[in-house]
């Protein structure tokens, strides 16, 4: 199997629009010389810095979702710029679980760390891919169907019990 979540551009239109709005305003100050320069070239360059982030990052990058048909191994790797990268390479096990994002998931569950997979900046629908690294509790979000992450799953639920950790 093999996912690549589908982009929602909206959400993030709506917040980098008026932070180009702002950034414009800030060097139209400056250039006019209205105000503090540096405060307004510092604001600049503070929305312009978000801008800049929030498109490489929700506009620019992609995750695809990769399980094998034969093998235990979860693989997401993170498509932008020149090369495509694993960001995450997990084998499973079955202490492993796949459980629907919720806010105060990350108190509930006891996470220590959680890394986000998503490509859209609100997800309509996120799933959390909860499993053990060097002892420590570490969730995945990713953002997929319930479909999907009932293959996941599934997957993990038809381990044998000797791959048990």
């Amino acid at each position: 199997m093999q996912y690549t979540p589908h982009r929602k551009l909206k959400p993030l239109i709506v917040i980098c629009f008026p932070l180009l709005v702002i950034t414009l305003i800030f060097w139209i100050l400056s250039y006019l010389n209205v105000g503090p320069k540096a405060v307004n070239q510092l604001g600049m360059l503070i929305t312009l810095t978000a801008l800049v982030y929030l498109l490489v990052r929700y506009a620019l990058t992609e995750y695809v979702y990769q399980l094998p048909d034969e093998g235990n191994i979860f693989t997401v790797t993170k498509v932008g710029g020149k090369l495509p990268r694993t960001v995450a390479d997990i084998r499973l096990s079955r202490g492993d679980r796949v459980v629907l994002f919720e806010k105060d998931i990350r108190k509930k569950e006891g996470i220590e760390r959680m890394e986000n997979y998503c490509v859209s900046l609100f997800p309509e629908e996120s799933w959390l891919f909860l499993t053990r690294i060097d002892g420590r509790k570490v969730a995945l979000r990713l953002e997929c169907r319930a479909d999907v992450a009932g293959r996941i799953r599934a997957r993990i639920e038809s381990l044998p019990e000797e791959d048990e950790e």
